[in-house]
């Protein structure tokens, strides 16, 4: 089968993706979206145009020049192409008036939602647009009727030594938010025993210099990969902050599954899944989030093979294959 394949590689989510797909023998092709429209200013002379053309002309050249690239792109991009199935990860990466180019060469289009309505109301817009959606938070699969899928288990993601010598009992990294950056200083001030490893990552020196709570490490970009695997071996339990308008499972949850690892999260919703075991995962009080610390001396309660295997990438691949074309 050929498939395109559409998504903004970030972190690297896609390329195992695209590796899969190919693995299981499909033709593949894919298309980072950062590459349709890219725009970047060369001067500080444009900068100033920029803001200028916004002022006058209610468009801004950035916009101009980012249509004008879209459109010649894509354009150059469909000749002599046909894909028996689009793929695209967020509905919103291309503009509206260039769907039809998409639908010129793809017998079906459908979009796999990486975030959720509550958090991107600007999905709702384009869902009309695809042959079917998938999404992840199962209140949209509710409210709005979407298909459901889950997240996946990565292949380089593998169990930990249960043995192993541990440096503490908590882990976590992330981009900085400011709501997230409180509610871990409130976790640290509720649990003043805990050992734990807390990493933010600040892409902007202006968030870098608000954020001044010496218990909190500072981190200039991502770690990702076995990089990461390495910091969070070192630990009983990864924390995973969910977002207020989202119930569906992070990769988070996925990467404790296969690394048999414990998890602190704020997502109650977990409760309803396979998932969930109380010994493996223990969801937070928002408001009063004290961690029991007996949930870090238990041991790691095994789950079932065939369930690691269910959430696995492959077998992810397959039925988002099946799916796409199912009624």
């Amino acid at each position: 089968m050929k498939i395109l394949l559409i998504s903004f590689d970030w972190l690297g989510l896609a390329t195992p993706i695209v590796e899969e797909l190919q693995a299981q023998g499909h033709e593949v092709t894919f298309l980072d979206s950062r590459d349709v429209g890219h725009f970047e200013y060369w001067s500080k002379p444009q900068r100033l145009l920029n803001g200028l053309s916004r002022a006058f002309s209610k468009q801004s050249l950035k916009s101009r020049h980012i249509q004008w690239s879209e459109k010649r792109f894509l354009e150059g991009f469909c000749i002599g192409r046909e894909f028996d199935l689009t793929i695209f990860t967020d509905p919103t990466d291309i503009n509206d008036k260039y769907f039809e180019i998409f639908r010129g060469f793809s017998k079906r289009m459908v979009a796999v939602m990486w975030d959720s309505v509550g958090r991107r109301p600007k999905y709702l817009e384009r869902a009309e647009k695809f042959d079917k959606v998938f999404a992840f938070d199962p209140e949209d699969v509710k409210q709005y009727g979407y298909a459901p899928i889950t997240n996946y288990i990565a292949p380089s993601i593998t169990p930990f030594t249960a043995t192993r010598k541990l440096s503490g009992e908590l882990f976590t990294i992330f981009a900085y938010d400011p709501i997230r950056y409180s509610f871990l200083q409130k976790i640290l001030d509720t649990n003043p025993m805990l050992k734990q490893r807390f990493m933010v990552v600040f892409e902007r020196d202006r968030n870098a210099r608000k954020a001044t709570d010496e218990r909190i490490e500072k981190q200039p970009e991502p770690i990702l990969g076995n990089d990461l695997y390495a910091l969070i071996n070192n630990y009983c339990a990864v924390l995973d902050i969910g977002y207020e308008k989202q119930t569906g499972l992070s990769f988070r949850a996925f990467e404790c599954l296969g690394h048999e690892q414990k998890l602190v999260t704020t997502n109650h919703a977990i409760k309803d899944t396979p998932l969930y075991d109380q010994e493996n995962i223990y969801c937070l009080d928002i408001k009063n989030p004290i961690i029991d610390p007996f949930f870090f001396s238990s041991p790691y309660k095994k789950r079932p093979s065939e369930m690691i295997d269910y959430y696995r990438l492959k077998n992810w691949v397959i039925r988002l294959i099946d799916d796409s074309f199912a009624d």
